[in-house]
C-alpha cells in the first residue's frame, strides 16, 4: 500500500508538462453535474423523509413495523450492494475503452455486462424466494413462528426488487459514464412518491402489505424513468446476445474486491437487525428511523459529491494525469469537510427535537422519539469519518486500488462485529449505532 500511494505521490510531483491545466474542479461541466446530484440527493432525500414521517405516523414502532423492515433486508441488501458494487466496475473499465479503443468496443462490453448481471438478477431472485424461510431464520433468529410464517410470505414479494432495482443500476451506470445525471439523480422522486400514496390510501386495510407493494411498483417505475433516458440516448450500437466481449475478464478481476468492499458495509445493517430482534420491540424500528437522518447529509452532499466527480476522476487516471486527479480529491474532500462539521453538531445537540418535528405523530409517540434520538447521537459522531471516507473509496477505485480496500473493509466490519457482539450483552439496541461509528472511524483514519 505505502510503496503504491509514494508512487501515485512521485507522479503527481513529477507531472511538469501538466502544471497550467485549468482548475478542473471549476470547470462548468463538473460544477453543473455536482449541483444536479446535490440538489437531485436533496429533492429525493426531502421525499424520502415525507415518506418515513408517512411511514412512521401509520406504523411507528410496532411489532410489526420490524417484522417488515426484517423481511425486506435482504431484497433491500442485494439492491444497495449492487446499486454501490456495479457503478464502481462498470465505470472505469467502460471509460478505459471509449479513450482506447473507441465506442464500438466499449459498448460491446457494456451488452456482454448487461446481459450476465440479468441473468445474476434472476437467478438471486429466484434463490432468495426458494429459501426465503431458512434465510429469515438466519438473519432474525429471535421471530417466533407466526412472526416468522409473516416475514416469508412478504418476502417472497420483495424479490422483484432485485430484478428491477439491478436492471436499473447497470442503466444507471452506463448513463453516468457519459456524464448524464438528471434523469438517474431525480427516478428515485418516483420511488418515494409511490410508496407514500400506498401507505395513505392503502395501509388501513392492508397493513405492512401496502408499503411493501409499494416498494415494489415504486422501484418498476423509478426503473422505467432510467430506461427512458437509456434510449433517449438513440444508441448507435445495437444490442447483442453476448455475456463475454473484451473487458469481461477484467470485469470478474475487480468485482469480487469491489463487492466484498460495498457488503461489507452493506452487512452493519444486517448485524443490527441480527442482533436487535432480540431486543425489546421498536428496537429495529428506532434504529431504522435514526439511520434515515444520518444517511441524509452523508447522501446529498458526500455521496452525490463523490459520484459526480467519480467520471472525471476516472477519466483523469485512465489519462494519468496525476495533477488534475489528486487537485479534484483535496478540493472535493475539503468542501465535504467544511459542509459536514456544523451538521454533525446540529445532530449532536439537538436529536430528540429533530426527530419529534420530523417524526413525533400518529403512531409514533413521545418513546418512539426517545428511542430514536439514542441512536441518532451515536450515529451523529461517525458522519464526518463516513463522508470522507466516500470520496477515498472513489479516489481508490479510479487507481484499481480495490484490494487495499477489502483488507480495511474487512478489518473496519469486523470491529464492527466484534464490538457489537460483546457491547449490546451490557448495553441496548443504541450501542449498535456506536459500533457502527467506532467502524467509521477506522475506515477514515486506516
Amino acid at each position: 500500500m505505502r510503496a503504491k500511494l509514494t508512487k501515485f505521490k512521485k507522479n503527481i510531483k513529477d507531472s511538469s508538462s501538466i502544471l497550467h491545466i485549468e482548475n478542473t474542479l471549476g470547470s462548468q461541466s463538473m460544477r453543473s453535474a455536482t449541483v444536479i446530484l446535490v440538489s437531485a440527493a436533496l429533492l429525493c432525500k426531502l421525499m424520502g423523509f415525507i415518506r418515513e414521517v408517512v411511514v412512521a405516523a401509520h406504523f411507528g414502532t410496532r411489532a410489526d413495523y420490524d417484522i417488515f423492515l426484517i423481511a425486506v433486508t435482504i431484497p433491500t441488501l442485494i439492491y444497495a450492494v449492487t446499486k454501490y458494487t456495479l457503478p464502481n466496475v462498470f465505470i472505469p473499465i467502460f471509460s478505459k475503452f471509449k479513450i482506447d479503443s473507441g465506442e464500438e468496443r466499449a459498448w460491446s462490453f457494456f451488452w456482454a455486462f448487461l446481459n450476465v448481471n440479468v441473468v445474476v438478477f434472476f437467478l438471486s431472485a429466484v434463490l432468495v424466494f426458494l429459501f426465503s424461510s431458512e434465510l429469515l431464520q438466519i438473519i432474525a433468529p429471535g421471530l417466533n413462528p407466526d412472526q416468522l410464517k409473516a416475514a416469508t410470505a412478504l418476502l417472497r414479494v420483495a424479490v422483484i426488487i432485485v430484478i428491477f432495482g439491478g436492471i436499473e443500476t447497470v442503466l444507471r451506470g452506463l448513463l453516468n459514464s457519459y456524464k448524464h445525471f438528471i434523469y438517474p439523480a431525480f427516478a428515485p422522486l418516483f420511488y418515494n412518491l409511490v410508496i407514500i400514496l400506498f401507505v395513505i390510501y392503502l395501509s388501513e386495510g392492508m397493513g405492512t402489505k401496502a408499503l411493501l407493494w409499494g416498494m415494489v411498483f415504486g422501484i418498476l417505475l423509478q426503473m422505467m424513468v432510467v430506461s427512458f433516458a437509456f434510449f433517449k440516448r438513440k444508441v448507435k450500437f445495437p444490442f447483442k446476445p453476448r455475456i463475454y466481449e473484451e473487458g469481461m475478464k477484467e470485469v470478474a478481476g475487480v468485482i469480487f474486491l469491489i463487492l466484498a468492499i460495498e457488503s461489507c458495509g452493506q452487512l452493519y445493517v444486517l448485524v443490527d437487525r441480527f442482533l436487535a430482534s432480540s431486543l425489546p420491540a421498536g428496537s429495529i424500528s428506532a434504529l431504522n428511523y435514526a439511520n434515515l437522518l444520518f444517511q441524509l447529509p452523508l447522501s446529498v452532499f458526500a455521496l452525490a459529491l463523490s459520484t459526480a466527480i467519480f467520471p472525471y476522476l476516472t477519466e483523469e487516471a485512465a489519462k494519468r494525469n496525476w495533477f488534475n486527479l489528486a487537485d479534484i480529491f483535496s478540493k472535493s474532500l475539503r468542501m465535504i469537510i467544511f459542509l459536514t462539521i456544523p451538521i454533525t453538531f446540529f445532530l449532536l445537540f439537538f436529536p430528540g427535537q429533530i426527530i419529534a418535528i420530523i417524526y413525533q405523530r400518529g403512531a409514533f409517540d413521545s418513546h418512539s422519539t426517545l428511542m430514536t434520538s439514542k441512536a441518532l447521537v451515536f450515529y451523529a459522531l461517525g458522519l464526518l469519518f463516513f463522508s470522507g471516507y466516500a470520496l477515498i473509496l472513489k479516489m481508490f477505485y479510479s487507481l484499481n486500488l480495490a484490494k487495499i480496500l477489502v483488507f480495511v473493509t474487512l478489518l473496519s466490519f469486523s470491529i464492527k462485529l466484534i464490538s457489537s457482539l460483546i457491547l449490546v450483552n451490557f448495553f441496548s439496541f443504541e450501542v449498535l449505532a456506536l459500533t457502527t461509528t467506532l467502524s467509521g472511524i477506522f475506515l477514515f483514519s486506516f
